[in-house]
């Protein structure tokens, strides 16, 4: 049982109070009472907030003092219920007839569902349901009720018809003011899950951590530009893609883009970052937060282009613009050029070859949200290239069939690196691409850049590293072989 002790005085000139706040985690001794450094709190922090509640960390006032101002919550874009109670006999594990709908049953974590499902029979049988099956349909967030054991909100997206039990809240939008995977954003952020867990009495309970389904309702929203909001879609896409099709898969860097930009989006000072998530001082400097990201200074650019070329053909021109999109998206300026090097205003132009040149490139992009989309679209061209054939003429002038291939090209100035992405192993490819940049430098570095235009980098599967190959010199000795 939580203790307050509360002294009351009918002193209404007194503007200010004398605060302190036990951890309450931590036993409490008699020789705690004598170490206690007071704060204090001014009478109208809390007196003219619209709930009188009362906040002793001045950090975490500072910080619901943000929110508060904001005039659009949760509740008032969104329609929310929780899910069923049912009675053990109500579950089976096969579907008897059609009262009998599909239960999740299983673990929700962050942007993940466990295939955990059952049968529940569905009806008025059940002791507590929604006034409409319809909050079992179509997209919707699920939010569970219990937060982790890193004091963390769970939260999924979800268009699949099943049921789910009490504990977890159900989340459908009734307004097109931000979108659903923008929204799961928000919930999932860092800076939500220490504003909800520090300020909700029931999240503070170290015996049955949780929220209520008020809790969540009364999330207060910031409404981003076009470009951070499709930012964001983009980064929560990325994530749900990714867990999909492996649970378990690191999607921290996409994460930590995301709780910066809603860092900004909510105001918050590098110091109020710190305090919301201390471990944020080892990735992220101060400066590196504010200075604004896509920012189009000059400084902050580097000259280098990625370019992406392949056979057209290979990859439905729909899925190219999708890609193309989706890099503008990220603030990556893509020309498009066809086979003799003319620039097309659209991929509908292009003959029988398409080349991607990535150019407005940031200096430190390695380890950035938009080396991933790179990488994303490198590795999304690819699979649908994978494994098909095209025909060419040989030195003969007969017909040959030859294996596509895709090539990686970088290039920094008048200079260009070429790297074939073809033979990567599926469990190497990220790890492979994130070697590109330091090979690109280790080689400007050295006495080659004068005979790089020459040079096709090949990736050593064995010893996971790329190795530079004079395609010239081989073919010399190739013909000199013959």
């Amino acid at each position: 049982v939580d203790t307050g002790i509360f002294l009351f005085s009918k002193n209404k000139a007194k503007k200010e109070s004398l605060v302190y706040e036990f951890d309450p985690k931590n036993d409490i001794t008699l020789k705690d009472f004598s170490n206690i450094k007071f704060s204090l709190l001014n009478n109208a922090e809390w007196k003219e907030s619209e709930s009188m509640k009362l906040y002793f960390n001045s950090i975490l006032r500072s910080l619901n003092n943000k929110f508060n101002k904001l005039s659009i919550s949760v509740e008032d874009i969104t329609s929310s219920v929780r899910g069923i109670l049912a009675k053990p006999e109500d579950y089976n594990q096969e579907k008897l007839n059609e009262l009998y709908l599909p239960v999740f049953l299983g673990k929700l974590d962050r942007y993940v569902l466990n295939n955990d499902f059952q049968y529940v029979k569905y009806g008025d049988n059940l002791k507590e349901k929604p006034a409409t099956v319809s909050y079992f349909e179509e997209e919707r967030i699920l939010v569970r009720r219990i937060v982790s054991r890193q004091f963390r909100v769970m939260a999924t997206i979800s268009k699949e018809r099943f049921v789910t039990k009490k504990d977890i809240y159900i989340f459908k939008l009734n307004s097109k003011i931000i979108t659903a995977t923008y929204l799961l954003a928000i919930i999932n952020s860092k800076l939500v899950s220490y504003l909800k867990t520090q300020s909700s009495a029931s999240a503070k309970k170290d015996d049955f951590t949780q929220l209520t389904l008020s809790d969540i309702r009364q999330i207060k929203l910031a409404i981003a530009d076009e470009p951070n909001a499709s930012r964001i879609d983009f980064l929560v896409n990325s994530i749900l893609s990714a867990k999909k099709e492996d649970p378990t898969a690191a999607t921290e860097t996409w994460e930590r883009e995301i709780d910066v930009l809603v860092y900004k989006l909510y105001g918050l000072s590098y110091e109020e970052v710190l305090v919301v998530d201390p471990g944020a001082a080892e990735w992220l400097g101060e400066g590196d937060y504010n200075h604004n990201l896509g920012s189009s200074s000059d400084s902050s650019k580097s000259d280098a282009k990625v370019r992406i070329s392949g056979l057209l053909g290979m990859v439905e021109i729909k899925q190219l613009e999708q890609l193309c999109n989706d890099l503008e998206k990220v603030g990556l300026f893509v020309e498009k050029y066809d086979k003799t090097g003319i620039a097309m205003n659209s991929l509908s132009d292009f003959a029988n070859m398409f080349t991607w040149a990535v150019s407005n490139i940031p200096a430190n992009i390695q380890g950035s949200f938009q080396w991933d989309v790179i990488k994303l679209g490198v590795k999304t061209l690819w699979d649908s290239i994978k494994g098909k054939k095209y025909t060419t003429l040989n030195s003969g002038s007969k017909s040959e069939e030859k294996d596509a291939t895709l090539g990686l090209e970088i290039q920094v100035g008048d200079k260009s690196l070429r790297f074939n992405v073809s033979n990567l192993p599926d469990d190497q490819f990220s790890e492979a691409l994130d070697k590109v940049l330091p090979i690109c430098k280790e080689v400007m570095d050295n006495n080659l850049k004068d005979e790089i235009w020459k040079i096709v980098c090949e990736y050593d599967s064995r010893n996971q590293k790329w190795i530079p190959i004079d395609k010239l010199k081989v073919a010399l000795e190739k013909q000199k072989m013959k």
